[in-house]
């Protein structure tokens, strides 16, 4: 009798089960359509209302610098033909997301009003004589315009905020009735607990992401500089002897203003690639340090194996690097310091000491046009230290009334009549005197 109602039950729960899986799967589709519309047509919506609002805050933006001379005619034109194609095709691309003409086409109406006003504000500013009283009362009509621009989009937004409402209702409506439907049925406590444990080990997939995240460089694989900082203090808190160094892409700049940013990080992980090829994996260990820097740590090694090392590493680095088609040439700059871990003190310190000396080294290097190697020594420091009191006496100069303006005449050698005056700024410094234009750092 009791395995026959225990199998009653079974099949009671089994059943109620089923009903309860059923209803589930019923509710989570209606959740699945909410947030179907909400992805593919309520969120672009929104993107394309503020990247308008973005259109107009530039066209506004360049009409000001044109009237200001802040841009040159030639770009006030180029500007606003690439305003008015991206406005065109943001414009478009609503239309299609609203499926509705009227809203859209009052923004083309007020973007043509704009556009006349640019039209004639250019018109006044190109004329030989300016007729600036006319120039000023266009410019004043260029805010009014915009605000009705922005009060149409501030429609549109708000009907789309209150249509994601609305999606928000229902989602939350759907997503209640599913947890009333899970906590009504006692028998699916061991389906929470499986769905718990599920969650659990999610979490614990997550930690170990952000973990690796936070202590490591995903572009490149290498350790970042949290996990080159603990090293360093590891180093200082044990005896031990060894050099780092610093390396920097000399061409990061021009690269990333050439190719744009994928190509730079592109270009900066083969460099990571070819450095890892090339390190001792026994004794060094490279890590990615910022952007386009990277440094490698060497426990047992002197100063002159580090300069040999890194010899070979710039001469390296001059074969060219394929990037997407792009032959890109390299040259890095590259700072020595000398890790001591028999001067004790505290680890942390060290070790931000040391990098303030990498970083010194390495900028030697690259203010000299890079492609070399500098080993840091204290006089480096005395003379970045020597740079900085100088900048900082300087921003005291005006208010202590240390600056003394002096007058140079130019005469015309010829036949000795004054042309004119040059009127010349000198800084009168209490402690170091006189100071030219182009000082010597002091030591």
């Amino acid at each position: 009798m009791l395995q026959r109602r225990i199998w009653w039950a079974f099949l009671f729960v089994l059943a109620v089960g089923v009903a309860v899986s059923a209803r589930i799967v019923t509710l989570g589709e209606s959740v699945q359509e909410v947030n179907r519309v909400f992805i593919t047509e309520k969120l672009p919506l929104s993107q394309r209302i503020g990247e308008l609002r973005g259109v107009i805050a530039d066209e506004e933006r360049i009409l000001y610098e044109y009237y200001s001379y802040t841009a040159t005619r030639d770009a006030f034109l180029e500007q606003r033909r690439a305003q008015t194609a991206n406005f065109r095709e943001v414009v478009g691309q609503l239309e299609q997301d609203m499926g509705s003409q009227a809203p859209v086409a009052e923004l083309r109406v007020r973007f043509g009003e704009l556009g006349e006003l640019a039209d004639a504000l250019d018109s006044t500013l190109s004329d030989d004589q300016v007729n600036w009283d006319l120039a000023r009362a266009i410019l004043a009509q260029v805010k009014p315009k915009v605000r009705q621009i922005e009060a149409t989009l501030a429609a549109l937004s708000s009907a789309n905020r209150e249509a994601v409402n609305s999606l928000g209702t229902d989602s939350r409506s759907s997503v209640s009735n599913m947890v009333g439907w899970v906590f009504g049925f006692s028998v699916l406590i061991v389906v929470v607990a499986l769905f718990v444990a599920y969650y659990v080990i999610a979490i614990t997939r997550a930690e170990e992401k952000l973990k690796y995240q936070a202590f490591f460089d995903l572009a490149t694989g290498l350790p970042n500089q949290y996990s080159l900082r603990d090293e360093l203090r590891a180093v200082f808190a044990q005896p031990g002897r060894g050099t780092v160094m610093m390396i920097v892409a000399d061409r990061e700049q021009e690269i990333f203003e050439s190719f744009g940013a994928v190509e730079t990080e592109l270009w900066l992980v083969k460099i990571a690639q070819r450095l890892k090829g090339e390190i001792d994996g026994d004794r060094e260990k490279l890590y990615r340090y910022g952007n386009n820097a990277f440094v490698l740590v060497c426990r047992s090694c002197d100063l002159a194996d580090a300069q040999r090392r890194a010899g070979v590493l710039l001469q390296h680095a001059q074969q060219p690097l394929q990037v997407n088609g792009h032959e890109l040439l390299t040259t890095l700059s590259i700072g020595v310091a000398l890790m001591d871990g028999h001067v004790g003190g505290n680890g942390a310190n060290m070790a931000e000491l040391l990098v303030q000396q990498l970083a010194s080294a390495c900028n030697r290097v690259r203010r000299a046009g890079g492609n070399d190697c500098a080993v840091y020594d204290e006089a480096m420091g005395l003379a970045a230290a020597g740079t900085l009191r100088l900048a900082t006496d300087l921003q005291h100069a005006v208010e202590k009334g240390e600056l003394r303006l002096q007058y140079q005449p130019k005469v015309d050698a010829a036949s000795g009549r004054l042309l004119g005056m040059e009127a010349l700024v000198r800084w009168q410094h209490p402690e170091r005197g006189t100071i030219s234009p182009a000082p010597k750092t002091p030591g």
